[in-house]
């Protein structure tokens, strides 16, 4: 069979395509899900927002992979194949979440992981009979399981070129606004056996990806993980709970295996707040103590925060500016507090009855979705656009990136500042840098060599050593 796998593109606030030059990084669902489908099939991967879809090309099988802000347009896109004949089944966080809903638009729904399930899926599929939800009711064991096809991913699509691998799944921990959770198994953190991992790290190119929700939430394992990846040479990126930035030998290991960037939950600077979210490994960490030991290892700071909590004002808005500047963090992931289905939040205001803005495609933390106890929601959307202008202005650009220099979070904090004087996301893509983002792989090999490291460690020694 010719099976397409289609990323959709992300809608505006208007209701249209976001068409950009590249998305900010790969995900993992597709080229996994490829490496799952048993058979000699044509298998290809269509990222909307970069590619066209031919929707009048000959194809037998279409898969729509989609989280909630995209699930508008995976709908369409479904809907134009059902008319012209071909089967869609659809998967992902929010097909997952609401598998009645989006049964409605599609010939088949994936409900949660796809292993043990998938055969079932390209068999009927085969037969013509594929139809409903299509779910496993015990999660199958991660040991075998198959190396991504990362021979489909078109890196020129994205602007940093890394290759996903995932070490473990789930999150320990249960966070109000998340649907890790739920789509993984509540208080579910499995891991995979580390021989695997490494399979697939020595597969991918020499800049690695983590996709893990919470990479160290088992020390143990991240350890032994990281003594096992310390021979391969890479260059990673991975995400991690705060908690994890205070243990130095968690840090060391992690900066000695080539880690140069962790993304990290702050969520909120209030502590009321924060206590609601049931992020529980915040709670009791000094977060300033731990920002200064990422630094101290050379390990990038990408802080995640959200506004949009009943504490929240614009005072909370200067904050966060404020805390950024001061602790000179690299690169600031804001989002407006959404709650996503499948969320414990999303079910809660539900039940309550909270009032809550239509339209899926204004689910994706760009959006304010409802009011809060203390600010309107054009409010926060306008809050939210002014911290994004001034995190990104060239005076605190200066401030936290440049004394000491950091070269690449120069680069990526000049391009979110780009798109937001564009009227962008601060994250997605243009045209106007296409010949720039194609020499960030040639510029990476060299200040990978242990040479070129040494001499930045020593131009950054004072990084971490000293109160900000």
């Amino acid at each position: 069979m010719k099976i397409k796998l289609i990323n959709p593109s992300q809608l505006d606030a208007l209701g249209r395509p976001a068409k950009l030059n590249r998305e900010f990084v790969t995900g993992l669902t597709l080229p996994y899900l490829a490496a799952l489908i048993p058979g000699d099939h044509d298998i290809e991967i269509v990222e909307e927002s970069v590619e066209k879809i031919d929707f009048d090309e000959p194809v037998d099988l279409v898969g729509i992979t989609a989280i909630t802000g995209r699930a508008p347009r995976a709908y369409w896109i479904a809907e134009q194949y059902r008319k012209r004949g071909v089967p869609v089944v659809m998967g992902g966080f929010h097909a997952t979440a609401l598998p009645h809903e989006a049964l409605e638009h599609c010939d088949a729904v994936v409900k949660g992981e796809a292993e043990g399930i998938i055969e079932q899926v390209i068999e009927d599929a085969m037969l013509g009979k594929m139809h409903g939800i299509y779910e496993r009711k015990e999660p199958l064991s991660l040991e075998g399981l198959p190396a991504p096809r990362y021979d489909l991913i078109n890196m020129k699509n994205f602007f940093l070129p890394v290759h996903p691998v995932q070490a473990s799944r789930g999150c320990p921990y249960n966070c109000d606004f998340c649907s890790v959770s739920a789509f993984f198994g509540s208080h579910n953190h499995r891991k995979r056996p580390i021989d695997d991992v490494i399979r697939d790290m020595q597969k991918a190119g020499p800049y690695i990806l983590i996709i893990d929700d919470n990479l160290m939430a088992d020390r143990r394992y991240a350890l032994d993980l990281f003594a096992a990846m310390k021979p391969l040479g890479k260059a990673w990126i991975g995400q991690a709970d705060i908690h994890s930035a205070t243990d130095d030998e968690l840090m060391e290991a992690a900066a000695e295996t080539g880690c140069r960037m962790l993304y990290i939950g702050i969520e909120t600077l209030d502590k009321s707040a924060l206590a609601k979210t049931g992020k529980t490994p915040n709670l009791n960490t000094d977060i300033p103590k731990a920002l200064m030991n990422l630094k101290r290892h050379h390990i990038e700071t990408f802080a995640s925060m959200i506004i949009g909590f009943d504490e929240d004002t614009p005072e909370s808005g200067e904050k966060i500016v404020r805390f950024c500047n001061h602790m000179r963090i690299p690169i600031l992931f804001l989002y407006i507090l959404t709650p996503a289905p499948g969320s414990p939040m999303f079910k809660r205001m539900k039940e309550q009855g909270v009032p809550l803005k239509e339209g899926w495609h204004l689910y994706d933390g760009t959006h304010s979705v409802f009011d809060t106890a203390s600010m309107k929601s054009h409010e926060l959307e306008t809050l939210y656009g002014e911290i994004n202008r001034k995190v990104y202005s060239l005076s605190s650009i200066l401030k936290r990136t440049i004394f000491p220099p950091h070269l690449l979070m120069v680069i990526l904090n000049l391009w979110a500042r780009k798109n937001i004087k564009n009227g962008l996301h601060p994250w997605m893509g243009d045209n106007r840098w296409e010949k720039l983002v194609d020499l960030i792989p040639r510029f990476g090999k060299p200040f990978m060599s242990p040479r070129i490291r040494k001499i930045s460690k020593l131009v950054r020694f004072t990084e971490g050593r000293f109160s900000p």
